[in-house]
């Protein structure tokens, strides 16, 4: 069997296997059982992050509302904003909840709750669809990968918190894997996927660099001219129209400041969990402002070496690891964007054997339902294994690239 096969058939089923006895952890300890810290704060704001958004926009004012908590929280892009006020006016009347500066029970309004169960499938469907249309192989392995994917940790996650990043995927993935399309209409689209997904999480516009690796130059432009068409326009549908953006300016800077960049499962997240688990007593200010600069300028590395890479699925990872450290803040639903890597990874018919088992064993540590109690079995610790690999191969291939111009050199 073809080390492809066995990678995609263990991906599968230790996939599976963890999901279940995740859940029947639960069903036997209920919130007793270590499997609820699966789930940020074991579940205690449960899908605040939707509910909460949704109670900011109500009054489309979402950057000077000072419900619940301060403007640190009122940072979001505005075509984000527009998309949760459309779900506030599935809620018959918002002042109650304006009143007691209470989000967390609008679920309770059935018109929006039934909407936001119908929204939350629709997007769970599209995600599947998505993984079984650009996985390869057989019908098995294309199904269990999407299924894989739907049990995973970074979607469930995602899900209990009712955060955007799950349906930022879904355009995220239909970017990658059209963007060089030999259908003109599917790039046009990809672009367009492209400008929605910035336009909601701002992130995403890394991957335009894409386009670039590529020399797609009419292409680059045109995402860049529809990622700027979602972002600025969005300003206008709420109260002081352009002012907005000095208010989400303000916001950005108030949440910078509020929000630790040593927090989440970035690069400098992850860099500063496996120091602290060395030294517990952490490091210090001069430390921290290292560790700043080196993340920036491994963040620069990765977007140089995607010029190098062999592979697509080293690419892919490049920039996606780049992408969730470059803010400084990412939270474990950041995680989502690794997964068209997964699929780009698991696709490729040529791997390295001892390479792919490292990779694979990373996987598992960011995408294992499972909450395995080991030091050194830990997202972060699966973030730093894939950033360690992405380094090494990048360094490779670009001496490699430099040993083959020189040679050419003397031809």
């Amino acid at each position: 069997m073809k080390l492809k096969k066995i990678l995609e058939y263990v991906f599968i089923l230790i996939s599976v296997i963890g999901f279940f006895l995740w859940m029947l952890s639960l069903m036997v300890n209920g919130y007793e059982s270590r499997q609820i810290s699966l789930f940020f704060n074991e579940m205690s704001d449960f899908f605040a992050d939707f509910l909460n958004t949704v109670g900011y926009c109500g009054q489309r004012d979402p950057y000077n509302n000072l419900s619940y908590v301060g403007w640190e929280h009122k940072q979001y892009p505005p075509l984000a904003y527009v998309f949760f006020w459309g779900f506030s006016q599935f809620v018959a009347d918002m002042d109650p909840y304006y009143e007691r500066g209470f989000f967390l029970n609008m679920y309770q309004e059935h018109l929006f709750l039934y909407m936001l169960i119908v929204f939350w499938v629709s997007v769970l469907i599209f995600v599947f669809e998505l993984v079984l249309h650009n996985k390869n192989d057989n019908a098995f392995i294309k199904y269990g990968t999407a299924i894989a994917i739907l049990l995973s940790f970074p979607i469930l996650f995602s899900l209990e918190r009712g955060n955007s990043y799950l349906f930022v995927i879904v355009f995220v993935m239909i970017f990658i894997f059209n963007y060089n399309s030999n259908s003109k209409i599917l790039r046009e689209f990809a672009l367009l996927s492209l400008a929605v997904a910035f336009g909601l999480k701002m992130t995403p516009a890394i991957l335009g660099i894409l386009l670039i690796y590529e020399k797609r130059w009419a292409d680059a432009i045109r995402a860049a001219l529809y990622g700027m068409i979602a972002f600025f326009a969005p300003f206008l549908l709420f109260k002081d129209g352009f002012m907005n953006l000095f208010y989400f300016l303000r916001n950005m800077r108030i949440s910078a400041k509020a929000h630790s960049p040593f927090d989440g499962v970035s690069v400098l997240g992850s860099v500063s969990y496996c120091i602290e688990r060395i030294f517990p007593g952490g490091v210090d200010y001069n430390i921290q402002t290292i560790l700043i600069i080196v993340n920036y300028v491994i963040c620069l590395l990765l977007l140089v070496f995607g010029f190098f890479y062999k592979h697509k699925w080293q690419t892919i990872l490049a920039i996606t690891l780049a992408s969730i450290s470059i803010s400084g803040q990412a939270n474990e639903y950041c995680l989502l964007m690794l997964v068209p890597f997964v699929i780009e990874f698991l696709n490729d018919a040529e791997h390295d054997a001892i390479m792919s088992i490292i990779i694979l064993t990373a996987i598992f540590m960011i995408f294992l339902t499972y909450r395995i109690s080991f030091i050194l079995w830990d997202v972060h610790i699966g973030v730093m294994l894939l950033l360690l690999v992405e380094l090494f191969e990048g360094v490779k291939d670009f001496l490699n690239y430099g040993k083959n111009k020189y040679h050419d050199s003397l031809l």
